[in-house]
This record gives C-alpha cells, sequence and structure tokens, in this order.
C-alpha cells in the first residue's frame, strides 16, 4: 500500500508540473492588455465679483474731520478653470451728497481714502495681491485686488476700509455716495 500512495504522490507532483509547463507555454500566446481611452470635459464657468448692497458708517458730530468704516465683504470667484488666468478688481467712488439739504456741497470723491486690507479668505491655487491704500475719484479707479498667476478655480475675499478726509463746509444732514467695484 506504501508503494501505491508513493506512485500517486509522484504522479501527482510530474502531472502539477506538466500544468504549470503548458500554463507557462499558453502565457506567450495570450493577448496583450488592452487599454480604453478615456475622455472627460471640464467646462470653465463665470468671473464674479459680489459686494454688500450698503454699507452705514457711524455719525459724526460737527468738526470732526475724518470719517469712514468697512464697506463689507468683497468676494471675487473665478470659476473659469484657466491656466494662468488673470484678473484685476477695481473701486471708484461718487461724490457723496446731503440728501436732507441738496443745496449743500458735496464730500467729493477725492476726500475718500480706499483701503483694500489683507484678505478675510480665500483658496485655489492662486497668489492674490492687494493694492495700496489710495485716494479715491470718480473718474479714475483704484487697484483693490489682482491675481496673475491663478490655476483653475479660486476665490478671495476682503472687507475694504474707507476713510473720509471731511471738509469743514460740510452742512449737517446725511450724505450718501456709491463706491463701485468692477473687474477686467
Amino acid at each position: 500500500m506504501r508503494k501505491a500512495i508513493a506512485i500517486a504522490a509522484v504522479t501527482a507532483l510530474v502531472g502539477m508540473g506538466g500544468m504549470t509547463a503548458s500554463l507557462a507555454a499558453h502565457a506567450d500566446t495570450m493577448p496583450p492588455p488592452v487599454g480604453t481611452e478615456t475622455t472627460l470635459g471640464v467646462q470653465g464657468g463665470a468671473l464674479t465679483l459680489t459686494a454688500a448692497d450698503s454699507a452705514l458708517f457711524d455719525s459724526i458730530s460737527a468738526g470732526q474731520s475724518s470719517a469712514g468704516g468697512q464697506l463689507g465683504v468683497i468676494t471675487v470667484t473665478d470659476m473659469r478653470a484657466e491656466l494662468d488666468g488673470t484678473w484685476t478688481a477695481s473701486a471708484v467712488a461718487s461724490d457723496f451728497a446731503n440728501t436732507d439739504v441738496p443745496a449743500a456741497a458735496v464730500i467729493p470723491a477725492t476726500d475718500l481714502t480706499y483701503s483694500p486690507g489683507a484678505p478675510t479668505a480665500h483658496s485655489g491655487n492662486a497668489t492674490f495681491g492687494y493694492g495700496a491704500d489710495a485716494q479715491m475719484d470718480n473718474s479714475a479707479s483704484v487697484i483693490a485686488y489682482t491675481t496673475d498667476d491663478e490655476i483653475g478655480v479660486a476665490s478671495v475675499s476682503w472687507n475694504p476700509t474707507v476713510s473720509i478726509a471731511v471738509p469743514s463746509d460740510v452742512v449737517a444732514g446725511t450724505y450718501v455716495g456709491t463706491i463701485t467695484h468692477s473687474l477686467a
């Protein structure tokens, strides 16, 4: 009986060796792997700017020479998904007119100083730069924020401060003006 078991074991080992040799011989005739070219489209979106609808600065007393405050958060979101995307956000001011006494002299836009300040939030692959504190004007804009190396989608937010040099000839009342942000 020992002979029969030994013969069966040897036969099994020889059979497995033959099977391995047979598989190895077939490996050379197997077809190569096949790749599937796959395509994905990425559509860019819009470049947008959002700003608060209004800002209310603290009232000042007659004789004070300065006023101002923060405008609220301004956000630029660039969904264009460009390589080396660029944009510049700028601001321009109107004169501030007295709505209670329309005949009163205006506070000219040139009496306003725009300070963009550091970003309050940012995301994406971009380097954002902000403009220096600058005297405003109603005919020329000041730089608020820029980027020129944006890759893909990115956004930045800031809360600018506007300082007003109040002229000595202001008349009591509510002065209203507009600060307009735009993108180029």
